[in-house]
């Protein structure tokens, strides 16, 4: 999308997002960077308002949450050795975040009477 002109905009809980925009593009005019955790539900208004204010569109939204975040490590690896707290805690990454984005940016697609919105599974 970025080699086709789309301006980009990024998220990541931790830091390293920065580091990741700029491999994407050095120039930092086509690609924006924003640390937030997704499962927080302030935190996805705050990512659609940050874009409009760059850009004034949202044409697409790819949620695209990992299986984990940098620094909250899940302790089991399968369903027995998982605890309903690890359950909860992947629930909450993978579908409440893409929910609470989701939900963000429907107001704006919908102003402008377009948008895509596309699910990654991890």
């Amino acid at each position: 999308m970025l080699a086709a002109g789309a301006q980009i905009a990024i998220t990541a809980t931790t830091n390293r997002v920065y580091e990741r925009a700029r491999e994407l593009d050095a120039t930092g005019k086509n690609v924006v960077a924003i640390v937030a955790d997704l499962t927080e539900e302030d935190r996805a208004q705050h990512i659609v308002d940050t874009v409009m204010q760059r850009s004034g569109r949202i044409d697409v939204l790819v949620n695209n949450a990992g299986m984990a975040q940098t620094g909250r490590l899940l302790e089991g690896k399968t369903v027995r050795e998982s605890s309903y707290a690890d359950w909860c805690r992947q629930i909450e990454i993978t579908l409440h975040t893409a929910f609470l984005m989701t939900r963000a940016v429907l107001p704006v697609m919908s102003q402008r009477k377009y948008g895509r919105i596309v699910n990654v599974s991890s």
